[in-house]
């Protein structure tokens, strides 16, 4: 629960998640590492700073944080890996904390694979929904480019009378149906996201 680990340079193949740190209470690096053909997502739990990983080909999302983590400078394509009825994003977070996602690229698209191998089913770049009554919050989302068949961010408090988004939407570059979907009461805030063509997003 409280472990102190660090995975460089390594590839983790198959599994339910590629990386599982539910419950951790220490400090996990996971620095250039490889993802791929996990079920339910590349990296999932708590305590661990993800840099520049290749997240790839899972049958869901890329990362699934819950609190006090760190994903900076990472590529992640290819989820919703064969798996028609996905609901497939880059990040998703419900009733995380203290989540600082920064300077990564985001290809969540749907149809073939970018190998052609397989189909994938993207939805959003980041994904954020309240867990019930408990609220999101020091959530950061910066600097990203995102290529999305859905979403760029998604900020979804689903119940905003008792539970916020508390995030901070900034310096994103959006190609996606919707650049921005941030719902009544989520208490996020948003500035200088922009388009692939430079205008400005709301």
């Amino acid at each position: 629960k409280g472990e102190t680990a660090t995975f460089r340079n390594c590839r983790f193949d198959g599994g339910l998640y590629g990386i599982n740190c539910n419950g951790n209470l220490g400090s996990i690096t996971i620095d250039h590492c490889e993802t791929v053909n996990q079920s339910s997502a590349g990296i999932y739990g708590d305590g661990f700073t993800a840099t520049a990983c290749y997240v790839h080909k899972s049958g869901g999302d890329g990362f699934k944080p819950g609190h006090d983590a760190t994903i900076q400078g990472c590529f992640v394509q290819d989820l919703g890996y064969n798996s028609p009825s996905a609901h497939a994003d880059g990040v998703q977070i419900r009733g995380g904390r203290n989540i600082k996602i920064t300077g990564n690229t985001f290809s969540i698209l749907a149809g073939k694979s970018s190998d052609g191998s397989g189909t994938i089913k993207g939805n959003s770049g980041v994904f954020v929904q309240t867990n019930g009554s408990t609220e999101c919050a020091g959530l950061v989302a910066s600097g990203h480019w995102i290529a999305s068949a859905n979403t760029g961010v998604h900020a979804y408090p689903a119940n905003a009378a008792t539970a916020a988004v508390l995030m901070t939407i900034t310096g994103n570059t959006i190609d996606a149906k919707a650049g921005l979907e941030i719902q009544a009461g989520s208490g996020a805030t948003t500035a200088g996201n922009v388009r692939g063509d430079g205008t400005g997003i709301k």
